[in-house]
């Protein structure tokens, strides 16, 4: 079927690149097929409380449901490496019996230092701990309003999911409820809180990666650099990771990534955070470093879904050139859509025994006006190479053709280019839908694609209010939308605007009433397709180029 496609784009008198992309695509679903298998046996005891799954073992309290003992990981050689948990054995609250921890991997809490408002799951908590499914641990959970400074008994609720096929095998789908009253409000001084602290052991872990801006960023935590209070960073990437970067140390180069779901609640910060104990703090604890949910100035009177996946990871199946580029490792995120037809598993070996391959091979550079790098950064998203009128699911880098139409609505994709001095460069697009090209000049341009126009009201009738606000959407309607962030010479394009980098983070949507350019960092240059206006954007500002 691939090789009849590939004549059937040469008859087209298309570059021969369009059938090499194409089997690069098809080569990519055939290694989803065999990969994205059934989950296979996980064990878990409920009396120990304990998980075996392929790649990793996680033991929860006896007495707490929350509170996670302990958590190990097998590594690409085969070896399981000790706890990755470093909790602290001291109960802070006065009635709780002996042995409840203070701080602990999973706890949910207040943006600001730990324990502080609001305190959601922390040491102390009542609850309860259950295996819904043969994959699956939930625990239900409740802060009692005797031990709270927030006085409010919150539910909450936590399903981890687990994998025993690769190559979701290295990871933990993490699902986490909040069940806020509707006649609950959280304290005037709580800005956001934690959703899920895990607590690596900072002697180690003491660096945290994040894209931002197009590029990877690392911070290091000490006791003068996010310390005692928390650094806030924009999470423009939705995924953050926390690494060991000791030189020489056996772990260097290994670590945590924390992935957030495109379902997810937007405006989301990243909250770096160590802890250190002694006079000045000289002495490390625990990195908690962890996704900070907004709270609304009215509070919060509705329930609240957080899902994250939790993937490990070390220098082989993640090395540096993919961790630079922004590309995650294969595995890290939701499980695909299973295909229609066919597919078979790959269980993962018995550690020891063979090892698990390698991360597959990366793409083939981008070639200037040709084609393009793509590689998903979270989410699904979905790719469709021209003339091929059929989406597939992304799951690993591809060279594709310009022209392809990229469906990020429930995801994220890092987009690499050539430039015309034989460099590259790079920039990430979310929640969105849309059609890459490129000039001479290495100009790309991502034009926002699909939706329904259809509910809008015509130019005439938004002349006649009375008359369009009958069987049609607003104005204001969105009909479709495209975030970027990016350095280099990338534009965004909607039906009445443009908008085009100057090192920032956009959104460019298209409603009924015209084109929209929302500037949340720096600044944009944006282009009024219908009376030819230019104009700069600064971050805090937006721009509608109205509908003829």
């Amino acid at each position: 079927m691939l090789t009849d496609r590939c004549e059937r784009v040469r008859g087209m008198n298309r570059p021969r690149l369009g059938c090499k992309v194409l089997l690069s695509a098809g080569t990519a679903l055939g290694i989803w097929l065999a990969a994205a298998a059934p989950v296979g046996a996980v064990t878990i005891d409920t009396q120990t409380r304990t998980v075996t799954a392929a790649r990793l073992s996680m033991a929860f309290g006896a007495l707490e449901p929350d509170v996670v003992r302990s958590l190990q990981w097998t590594d690409s050689a085969g070896t399981q490496g000790e706890t990755l948990v470093d909790n602290t054995e001291e109960a802070i609250c006065p009635n709780a019996p002996k042995g409840y921890p203070a701080n602990f991997w999973g706890e949910s809490y207040g943006d600001g230092s730990a324990g502080t408002n609001p305190e959601l799951v922390f040491g102390g908590s009542n609850g309860s701990w259950s295996s819904p499914a043969p994959d699956q641990v939930q625990s239900s959970t409740e802060y009692p309003v005797g031990c709270s400074k927030y006085k409010e008994a919150v539910p909450v609720g936590t399903t981890y999911t687990y994998y025993d096929t690769l190559p979701q095998a290295n990871e933990i789908m993490l699902k986490r409820t909040w069940s806020f009253a509707l006649s609950q409000r959280l304290p005037a001084a709580a800005t956001g809180f934690r959703a899920y602290v895990p607590q690596l052991p900072l002697t180690h872990y003491g660096q945290v990666l994040y894209p931002n801006a197009g590029s990877l960023q690392t911070e290091t935590i000490s006791p003068t650099n996010c310390g005692k209070s928390a650094c806030l960073k924009e999470l423009s990437g939705a995924w953050f990771a926390i690494n060991d970067g000791t030189a020489g140390d056996s772990q260097d180069g290994s670590g945590m990534i924390v992935l957030r779901d495109a379902s997810d609640i937007p405006g989301a910060k990243l909250a770096i955070q160590g802890t250190f104990v002694g006079a000045a703090f000289p002495n490390p604890i625990a990195n908690l470093s962890s996704i900070d949910l907004p709270v609304p100035n009215g509070g919060l009177g509705a329930p609240i879904t957080e899902i994250e996946y939790l993937c490990f990871y070390d220098a082989t199946s993640w090395p540096q050139a993919q961790r630079e580029a922004l590309q995650l490792p294969p595995g890290c995120g939701p499980l695909p859509s299973p295909p229609q037809e066919g597919g078979g598993a790959t269980t993962v070996p018995p550690p020891g025994k063979t090892p698990p391959p390698g991360p597959a091979p990366g793409p083939s550079p981008p070639v200037l006006g040709h084609s393009f790098n793509v590689a998903r950064a979270g989410g699904v998203v979905l790719v469709e190479p021209p003339g091929t009128h059929t989406f597939t699911p992304l799951t690993q880098a591809l060279e594709l053709p310009l022209g392809s139409i990229i469906d990020a609505t429930h995801g994220s994709v890092s987009i690499t280019t050539a430039t015309p001095g034989g460099g590259t460069q790079t920039g990430q697009f979310f929640a969105g839908r849309f059609v890459l090209t490129q000039g001479r000049d290495g100009a790309v341009v991502a034009t926002l694609t699909g939706g329904d126009f259809s509910v809008c009201p015509t130019a005439r009738e938004r002349r006649h209010l009375a008359h369009a606000s009958s069987g049609h959407a607003s104005g204001k309607h969105v009909v479709r939308k495209l975030w970027a962030n990016a350095h280099g010479k990338f534009s965004t394009k909607g039906n009445y605007a443009a908008g085009a980098v100057q090192g920032t983070e956009w959104l460019t949507e298209d409603l009924c009433e015209g084109t929209l350019i929302r500037v949340t960092r720096d600044r944009v240059a944006v282009t009024n397709l219908v009376n030819h206006r230019h104009l700069t954007v600064k971050a805090g500002h937006r721009y509608l180029a109205k509908a003829p």
